[in-house]
């Protein structure tokens, strides 16, 4: 049997780290919870107690940031496993150089935290020599790579993270593929292929070949006219014939789900 994990979970929002505290507090594979209002009394806390396995941690608090405290501990003798929680989805860049083990973006999804608490099973397993535990099954969850969450684009000499769940679809340009979001269009260098595998669990569908959309973003499907046509937030997209019916498979099934 897989020993229970204690985790240390700061955050200076009250709230927020209750609201933390009870979705952890579910989980079977989590034991003791340590809470922390603070970077400061966090470090301390894991500075006097080794027997924490890992660590939950804001990224915006007074004094001492998450970000700092993740690189305090890189001085540790054993450093815990790291999953930042937090609102500022532009500092993932930094928290994976830091050896984070996940990103996680609020407000907190149930099954968004459980993928992050696995990823942490397996850190921690890992460190202790004991071979990963196979992941507890989540409902709603596929196969997917746990960078997908938060995609980097390049914006000139900047990079900022995307959200999986705001984009609409991606469009093949070339070498190059565009994310649509409501915000704009961002260029990442990844054939839409690689995209349609690695995202097919997260709702994600090829209907051309030049378009992958996300199902959850679909507003209509048109059979009518010169060709199909599936719209997605305000654009219309072609539907290849040959994809169509697994399109509409998807749909179907998304529709049943959420009835």
């Amino acid at each position: 049997m897989t020993q229970s994990l204690r985790l240390l979970v700061a955050d200076d929002e009250r709230p927020a780290l209750d609201e933390l505290l009870a979705l952890l507090g579910a989980d079977p594979r989590v034991g003791e919870l340590v809470p922390a209002s603070t970077g400061s009394e966090a470090l301390r806390i894991l500075s006097d107690d080794p027997a924490i396995d890992a660590a939950l941690l804001d990224i915006h608090m007074p004094g001492l940031s998450g970000l700092d405290l993740a690189r305090a501990l890189t001085r540790f003798e054993r450093r815990p496993p790291v999953v930042f929680v937090t609102a500022d989805d532009e500092s993932a860049v930094d928290a994976f150089d830091l050896e984070a083990v996940d990103y996680v973006l609020k407000p907190v999804r149930a099954e968004r935290l459980a993928r992050a608490v696995g990823r942490l099973v397996d850190a921690v397993a890992d460190a202790r020599g004991a071979p990963p535990t196979a992941p507890t099954a989540v409902l709603g969850a596929g196969p997917e790579h746990p960078a997908d969450d938060l995609i980097a684009v390049t914006l000139g000499s900047t990079t900022r993270m995307v959200r999986r769940d705001a984009i609409q679809y991606a469009e093949a340009q070339g070498d190059y593929v565009r994310l649509h979001t409501a915000d704009g269009g961002f260029l990442v260098r990844v054939p839409l292929g690689d995209l349609e595998q690695r995202w097919a669990g997260a709702g994600f569908v090829r209907v051309h070949r030049s378009y992958l959309v996300a199902l959850a973003h679909v507003t209509r499907l048109q059979l009518a006219g010169s060709g199909p046509t599936v719209t997605v937030g305000a654009t219309a997209l072609p539907v290849s014939r040959r994809l169509l019916p697994g399109l509409r498979d998807r749909l179907d099934e998304l529709r049943v789900r959420r009835s």
